[in-house]
């Protein structure tokens, strides 16, 4: 084949076919990959780990050696003895538990208030034993600790299981410092990176353009970045702050740390870590007094030599101080009165003299004020007149007026009059207080307030160890804050208000005294206008029980002695409690021997029925009604069931006798109605016949 054919045939050849050739070759040159195994089951790798039949197959435990094959969250099976299963379950319970509360809080809790939220979290965290859990998890040997002394029967929390608690309690305070400042830092750098950072994307464009380019912005700018490394700072811290308020404190530097903690949050204003305020409320109570005096025998030496210093700089001041008052008050009487310049006038309304705009009538009378001096100082008074446009003003065609600005004199010249007078009204008063209060003692209050807020500073950054310590710094807050204690004994025993006003004895180091609630009115000297007419019903009714001269003898003494004790008790002005309580107490008594005397006849039922009223009138003698009427339905029960004698018989002539001088009485009776009415008949008539006479004689003509 000569040459000029083989190029045809090659330029000729079809590219596509050659490769597909290629592809098919390489393709033969491919070995063939090997079937990859499954993945292992837990049986099957608990199996490769060497567990025989003996092993439990439910929790694969081997009982051999104790150890026990467990998969971790990423499925990574592990070998280890079984204290390691038991932490690990531990854990993963805590994050199971924590979990279901974060759900139950956002299903449950969110609707309720502060109160209800407090109920609902100690319920759901005890319905799931969240602190056991997190104790078990973290602080098992606490956990331990705490099991042994309650099944020993000693505290469920003993001294030694707090102490140990203390010690982790303490060992987190570096780390808390460290995690403090970090975020501090991140705080700052953030701060400088916005600082330095151009401005971002304008608002006029649409909202997803410039969501896109705010993104760009703060990725190109670094303030994401920042703002990420703030919010890791701050998570760490807040983890930190989490663990130390779950840790009890037994020392004050425990405690201190916690205070720490808590006034980190509170500058910048944000809520303490959950259970940290509860948590340091019980520590500072189990914490006596001897516990701080152990942890330095030397004391307070320090801290109370300034408070001695205080007390005497405190007085110092406050004499220097009264020196200065009684000065002012000196140089008070003393000052000039207000000009009649310095009143404003109807006058001044149109002259716009006033800072402030104010109706003509309200203006007349009105002090010139230091606000009113300086707004007719800040420039000369002008008015302003409005005159046509000219040619040669040059303004647009539909301009029609222009404004013109001339010296007012009229204006000026009272605000020169009103400002001159207070120049001269404010330095004679500056001349009088300079003659009266001198600089001298001005300086001596300053000097010595100085002094007194310098050590007062000294004493609160004293750390404080022994009782006397703390009455040294609540004196000294109660010097700058006398709020803070009630320092007058409380009219009634208010707990809070007691508790405040022993504290403020105890700072002061006073004897305490009695505090007891005095009566809220004086005993009147006459008795009550209410209780005199409760007083004069019981009288009427007992007068009318008694006027029935068949009551007995026994029934009689006891009304008598009860309606005594009422009497002394209503219109007896001694309202003491002690008073009161003997003439109740004497009230009930004669009530309870009146209802033992039983009703000899229907005489004796009536005086009590009679008796009755004053006794349920409420709020008299504290006697129940009740047992009155139901001693009155006994005594009428027993005389129902005595034997009635039967009615004595008359004979026939006797009521013939009766019957006829019934008669004759009732015709004479008859007699007389007969007579009186003839009588008002004619004396009726009479006077009707002539009223009747005369009015016919009026209508009748004159002959």
């Amino acid at each position: 084949m000569s040459l000029r054919t083989s190029l045809k045939n090659l330029i000729r050849r079809d590219p596509a076919a050659g490769l597909r050739e290629r592809a098919a070759e390489l393709r033969a040159s491919i070995p063939a990959p090997k079937p990859e195994a499954p993945e292992p089951t837990h049986a099957d790798q608990a199996a490769r780990a060497g567990l025989t039949g003996d092993v439990l197959a439910g929790s694969g435990i081997d009982h051999r050696d104790g150890t026990v094959s467990y998969a971790d969250a990423t499925g990574k099976v592990s070998r280890r003895p079984i204290s390691y299963w038991v932490g690990f379950n531990a854990l993963q319970m805590h994050s199971h538990v924590q979990g279901e509360i974060a759900r139950r809080r956002i299903v449950e809790a969110n609707p309720l208030p502060a109160d209800e939220y407090k109920a609902w979290d100690a319920r759901i965290r005890r319905e799931l034993r969240s602190d056991a859990v997190f104790a078990l998890a973290f602080y098992p040997d606490r956990a331990f600790k705490a099991a042994q002394d309650l099944r020993s029967g000693a505290e469920p929390i003993s001294a030694e299981v707090r102490a140990s608690g203390d010690a982790d309690l303490i060992a987190l305070d570096p780390e808390w410092e460290a995690a403090r400042d970090l975020y501090a830092q991140r705080i700052q750098e953030q701060n400088a990176v916005s600082d330095a950072a151009q401005p971002g994307p304008s608002h006029d464009q649409p909202h997803v353009e410039w969501a896109r380019q705010v993104a760009e912005w703060r990725e190109q700018t670094g303030v994401e970045a920042a703002e990420e490394a703030s919010a890791e700072a701050l998570d760490a811290l807040c983890e930190i702050e989490d663990r130390i308020a779950e840790l009890p404190a037994a020392s004050l530097a425990g405690l201190r740390l916690k205070a720490h903690v808590a006034q980190r949050n509170d500058d910048i204003e944000v809520d303490w870590p959950q259970k940290l305020g509860e948590g340091l409320t019980w520590e500072l109570l189990a914490f006596g007094a001897d516990g701080l005096a152990g942890e330095n025998p030397a004391g307070d030496a320090l801290l109370l030599q300034l408070g001695r210093q205080f007390e005497a700089a405190r007085q110092r001041e406050t004499a220097a101080c009264d020196a200065c008052n009684a000065a002012q008050e000196e140089a008070d009487r003393h000052m000039p009165e207000r000009p009649a310049a310095l009143f404003f006038r109807a006058s001044d309304h149109p002259l716009r003299l006033g800072k402030f705009l104010t109706h003509p009538d309200h203006l007349e009378g009105t002090e010139v004020t230091a606000d009113d001096i300086a707004w007719m100082k800040r420039k000369p008074y002008v008015r302003e007149v409005r005159r046509p446009v000219r040619p040669e003003d040059n303004l647009p065609a539909d301009a029609r007026t222009v404004v013109e600005t001339y010296p007012w004199p009229e204006a000026q010249e009272r605000a020169d009059e009103i400002v001159t007078a207070w120049e001269a009204w404010h330095a004679e008063k500056l001349r009088i207080h300079g003659e009266y209060v001198t600089e001298t003692m001005d300086a001596a209050a300053n000097e010595a307030g100085d002094l007194a807020t310098d050590l007062a500073l000294r004493i609160a950054e004293l750390p404080v160890r022994t009782v006397a310590g703390f009455r040294v710094k609540l004196r000294a807050l109660a010097c700058y804050n006398p709020s803070f204690f009630y320092l007058n004994p409380p009219e009634l025993p208010d707990p809070d208000q007691a508790l405040s006003h022993s504290l403020w004895r105890d700072v002061r180091d006073e004897a305490a005294t009695a505090i007891e609630p005095k009566a809220a009115f004086t005993p009147p000297a006459k008795p009550s206008p209410v209780f005199a007419a409760i007083a004069d019903g019981a009288r009427s009714a007992a007068d009318d029980a008694l006027s029935d001269a068949r009551v007995s003898p026994e029934l009689r003494k006891a009304v008598e002695a009860h309606w005594d004790a009422t009497l002394a008790m209503l219109l007896e002005t001694d309202e003491s409690n002690e008073a009161s309580n003997a003439r109740c107490g004497a009230v009930e008594q004669t009530a309870a021997a009146l209802c033992a005397v039983p009703a000899r006849s229907f005489a004796d039922v009536r005086c009590k029925l009679a008796f009755l009223l004053p006794e349920i009138l409420p709020d008299v003698n504290g006697s129940v009604p009740t047992a009155f009427l139901e001693n009155i339905r006994e005594d009428v029960d027993r005389l129902a069931q005595q034997t009635v004698p039967a009615p004595i018989g008359t004979s026939l002539v006797g009521q013939i006798d009766f019957a006829s001088g019934s008669m004759e009485d009732l015709r004479s009776l008859r007699d007389i109605a007969n007579t009186v009415g003839e009588m008002a008949y004619a004396m009726a008539w009479t006077g009707r016949c002539k009223a009747h006479a005369m009015a016919i004689a009026t209508t009748l003509p004159a002959s």
